[in-house]
């Protein structure tokens, strides 16, 4: 089984991170969802009954912040729960800038029940940083983590690992998470595209995390990594999470706001229909 159906939503962004893989590549997909809202539906129907039986759960992100268009996501949702029922594992990525009570309480009226968080570092400060979040924004990561659990969402976080983490070991590290994040579960991903602000720390971080003998392996996941349980946390460590290497297996299916799945996120060739 394929592992999730990544749903992409038309949106722009209020931030300007650098290691954003979606503006390393050109590739651009329209969508008739406000033009021809009655044949966009239909098409989106067709995809998810396709991908119903071919993944096990859902992934709602954006080539920009999903949550600046809401709407979509609702419309979005009002097909999944109608066609595919089934699939009732659906989250979504999203950057947190922006991200109040109304869009939270929106989000889980709609049945997203989880919320990947994503964070290039563990400091308040270097994430409004690093990711460019504008002032006024007024972004506060460690409160919006305090709502969502509040609201009853599992947390995700899904760590960019930036350069941030060349300057600390894995036992402080972990300790943020443990004592100021306190999520349910976290991903540790590689950057793609992003040398020039890429750790290179990422390797020696693993393998001191793997000699932590209280953390254990959980389970092997779809996309090839293991979930381990480290204090209560479930963690991953996804050095491949573009499917970079040629002749790899689908780890998803995408799809794009044009209407149409794809399988890669790089390009239109990947087209299946």
């Amino acid at each position: 089984m394929i592992g999730s159906l990544q749903i992409t939503v038309p949106a722009g962004c209020m931030n300007d991170c650098p290691f954003c893989v979606y503006r390393q590549h050109a590739t651009r997909f329209r969508t008739t969802w406000q033009s021809n809202h009655a044949r966009w539906s239909r098409e989106i129907e067709r995809r998810i009954r396709y991908a119903a039986s071919r993944v096990a759960a859902i992934m709602i992100t954006s080539h920009g912040e999903p949550t600046i268009n809401i709407n979509y996501i609702r419309d979005i949702m009002k097909i999944i729960n109608r066609v595919a029922p089934e699939l009732t594992h659906v989250e979504i990525q999203t950057s947190g800038v922006g991200v109040d009570d109304e869009k939270l309480d929106s989000l889980y009226e709609a049945g997203i029940r989880v919320i990947s968080l994503s964070v290039p570092a563990l400091h308040e400060e270097d994430i409004l940083r690093i990711m460019k979040v504008p002032s006024k924004k007024n972004y506060r990561p460690l409160e919006l983590v305090s709502k969502i659990r509040e609201k009853g969402f599992v947390l995700r976080l899904s760590i960019a690992m930036t350069d941030w983490f060349d300057d600390y070991d894995l036992e402080y590290v972990m300790a943020l998470l443990v004592k100021d994040w306190k999520p349910d579960q976290a991903s540790f991903k590689k950057l793609y595209g992003a040398d020039e602000i890429a750790t290179k720390n990422y390797d020696n971080l693993l393998e001191d995390f793997k000699k932590v003998t209280r953390y254990r392996k959980l389970e092997l996941l779809a996309l090839g990594a293991w979930k381990y349980d480290a204090d209560g946390i479930g963690i991953v460590w996804n050095d491949d999470c573009m499917v970079a290497d040629e002749g790899e297996e689908p780890r998803y299916l995408i799809l794009q706001p044009d209407g149409r799945l794809y399988t890669r996120w790089d390009t239109k060739g990947s087209v299946i229909f």
